[in-house]
């Protein structure tokens, strides 16, 4: 099982369609910290990668302040920093530079926001 923690900065372009809806395109960059767990609950591998995210969305007005929304679009991820667990024959194990492993995921992704607006 893969758990990753992204931290990312990014931009919205907007445009009001009517009182109630605002579709908009959104973009943001930033990084991704990753680890990877055996079946044992050991970490076995971790990383930091490039976080990129592109899509299309709409936020709906509940009232003039209280928004949801949905949001569709791609996520790219570039891993280059990996570090593995190595354990040698003292039984101290120790995360060492992960060697020629690198890593790449395209995929898509559906999400939902809420906010506030003053």
């Amino acid at each position: 099982m893969r758990q990753a923690f992204e931290l990312g900065v990014g931009v919205d372009l907007a445009l009001p369609l009517n009182s109630w809806a605002l579709p908009l395109i959104y973009t943001d960059v930033g990084f991704s910290f990753m680890s990877s767990k055996d079946a044992g609950g050991e970490t076995d591998l971790s990383g930091t990668a490039f976080a990129w995210n592109l899509g299309l969305g709409v936020d709906l007005y509940l009232n003039p302040h209280w928004h949801v929304g949905l949001r569709v679009g791609v996520a790219l991820r570039l891993h280059r920093s990996f570090e593995e667990e190595h354990c040698p024959d003292s039984g101290d194990c120790e995360m060492v530079p992960a060697e020629n492993l690198e890593a790449n995921l395209v995929g898509g992704f559906v999400g939902l926001s809420s906010g506030y607006q003053f």
